[in-house]
């Protein structure tokens, strides 16, 4: 409704189709309404919202809201509206959209362990321009430096045709065969998915399969991409 009058002509015509309504317990729904959301009418309808200019919120948007200057643009320096553009189209939208497609599909997303969570925490503890000064694709794989020691590079092998990653050479990988945290941070830059099962974790990770073409478009993107932020940092 558009205005207080509008909303009590509704409300009347709600109370005239619960009096000739049968198949429901009209009374006990009228109560619950009068008892539980008519006092706080101005409060919920969209009748008593003015001065807004057609900007309607609720927990759900704040939440996220919250979600993107934290996790998103936490470490951003640059805040232009190109990079804004940039990261709202190639890194949220595809985590919005990875996120729809499990919940509509039914698989469930990874659940990490203490050292699950490390490694990523650890992945993500770069900002945009570290992240992606460490990460190079060579073809079917990706070398990634060290973290901590100069002149050390890790390699990574993936399957072009799934975009999902298999082995790396690092000693965590070696012995515990988990996405280690060279994994985590290939996936934060170039999107390429992590395994689809790791040795000691039973939860499905959903990956977006792309051809080889696509693969090979997105990377090169991504590259042309990292070489201009590096040109201009």
């Amino acid at each position: 409704t558009r205005d207080p009058e509008e909303f009590d002509l509704a409300f009347d015509e709600f109370e005239i189709w619960y009096r000739e309504s049968e198949d429901w317990e009209t009374q006990e729904l009228l109560d619950y309404v009068e008892v539980n959301y008519l006092p706080k009418k101005e409060k919920w309808s969209k009748a008593w919202r003015k001065g807004n200019y057609n900007i309607d919120t609720n927990n759900y948007i704040e939440t996220w809201h919250r979600h993107l200057k934290e996790v998103y643009m936490m470490n951003i320096k640059k805040q232009r509206l190109d990079v804004f553009m940039y990261l709202l189209w190639d890194i949220v939208l595809p985590d919005m959209m990875q996120g729809h497609i499990r919940t509509t599909s039914g698989v469930q997303q990874r659940r990490l362990n203490n050292a699950g969570r490390s490694r990523n925490e650890k992945a993500m503890s770069f900002n945009d321009i570290e992240a992606e000064a460490l990460v190079n694709v060579q073809g079917s794989s990706v070398e990634v430096l060290s973290f901590t020691t100069d002149d050390k590079t890790y390699k990574i092998d993936f399957d072009l045709q799934r975009n999902n990653m298999l082995l790396c050479t690092c000693m965590d990988f070696v012995i515990n065969k988990a996405s280690c945290k060279q994994k985590y941070l290939v996936n934060r830059v170039v999107s390429i998915g992590l395994p689809e099962k790791d040795a000691h974790l039973p939860m499905i990770e959903y990956t977006m399969h792309r051809n080889e073409e696509q693969v090979a478009n997105a990377t090169r993107i991504r590259e042309e991409e990292r070489q201009e932020v590096l040109q201009n940092s």
